[in-house]
């Protein structure tokens, strides 16, 4: 294995990035397309596997969409992990099958079955995090694209460091940690993909170049090579800084948002059937609706009804009809809201 040598701020990076995922003492599932960041996060997690206290295990899907070229880079991979002694699972996952049969773009057809692939892999291999090679760049795009579609503060934040992919029903056996939360962790989202390369040279380490990264059909692949080199040399070169730190400012209003609105979704919810939320308007009237938008998401979210649909229109609408005397709005994922007395009531149409 190459040693650490030229270029430190990129090992620096990732052991600032998975102390903050905590990432130690610990099993640990990496994926790995054969991409300059996958496999610089899997070269630079081995050499810091003792310290952090970590087995990893890396995983690589086929998503069948470019021939051969997916089986070289499957085959490419295969040599790499081997050449670093890290244990590598390889599955192929039908994406075109599914775009066939769902009503899904490629690139969520793509998203959906990868984390579910890996979500399995994890499983199956006792690991208490999936691990992905997404850096700043890749932050960046998503804050961006989130923007250009609408978003509220949320989507701001771009991506998160770590988040909760599935819960396991037992912890795995090796892992003295009790949490049984499968999470996915980020540790390169404050590297650069400048700072990746160059590392990934002065280790004389090579990697694959997807051809469908330069397709123009992809609206991330537009982002990244037109927009957002547009935005730096017409309006401001320090785009992408400025754009991380309303990501920073976003982040922390977010939380304290969620947090005040978990607190008065709690205050405001009556009993109701499981399949049901209640909420005491007098409680909810009282508050802004910025709070009031964010209290009933996060109930709804809390019920585990489906988001998909649910934009900030649907959020207004109801913190709306609170101040309403009666009333009712169709949502989607066939849920309707109606205003009952002194009750805001939530439920699946045909459920009364």
């Amino acid at each position: 294995m190459p040693a650490a040598s030229p270029h430190p701020e990129f090992l620096h990076g990732l052991r600032d990035g998975a102390r903050a995922c905590e990432l130690a003492n610990c099993r640990v599932l990496v994926a790995i397309s054969g991409g300059a960041d996958s496999v610089a996060i899997c070269l630079g997690l081995t050499m810091l596997r003792e310290e952090l206290g970590i087995e990893i295990v890396a995983a690589h899907l086929n998503h069948q969409l470019r021939g051969a070229e997916s089986d070289a880079d499957a085959a490419w991979v295969r040599t790499f992990c081997d050449s670093i002694n890290l244990p590598l699972v390889v599955r192929s996952i039908d994406v075109a099958g599914r775009v066939a049969e769902a009503s899904e773009t490629l690139e969520e057809a793509a998203r959906r079955m990868r984390y579910g692939a890996l979500i399995d892999i994890a499983f199956e291999q006792g690991c208490r995090f999936v691990v992905t090679g997404h850096n700043a760049d890749d932050r960046v795009e998503t804050i961006l694209h989130h923007i250009l579609r609408g978003t509220g503060l949320s989507g701001l934040r771009g991506m998160p460091q770590t988040r909760v992919l599935a819960q396991r029903d037992t912890a795995p056996e090796a892992d003295t940690n009790t949490n049984r939360n499968l999470i996915l962790a980020r540790p390169l989202l404050d590297v650069s993909r400048q700072t990746i390369e160059d590392w990934l040279n002065s280790q004389h380490q090579s990697y694959r170049t997807d051809s469908s990264n330069t397709d123009a059909a992809f609206t991330r692949n537009r982002l990244r090579h037109e927009l957002l080199p547009l935005l730096e040399r017409d309006f401001n070169p320090q785009v992408r800084k400025a754009l991380l730190t309303l990501a920073t400012q976003a982040s922390e209003v977010s939380d304290w948002l969620t947090e005040t609105a978990r607190h008065v979704a709690r205050s405001a919810k009556l009993e109701s059937p499981p399949d049901c939320l209640s909420f005491d308007v007098t409680v909810l009237r009282s508050e802004p609706a910025c709070v009031v938008r964010e209290a009933i998401r996060v109930a709804w979210q809390d019920i585990n009804w489906p988001m998909r649909g649910m934009g900030f229109r649907h959020w207004q609408q109801l913190a709306e009809l609170i101040q309403l005397d009666q009333g009712a709005i169709n949502l989607p994922g066939n849920i309707i809201a109606r205003r009952r007395r002194r009750m805001l009531v939530l439920q699946p149409a045909g459920s009364d």
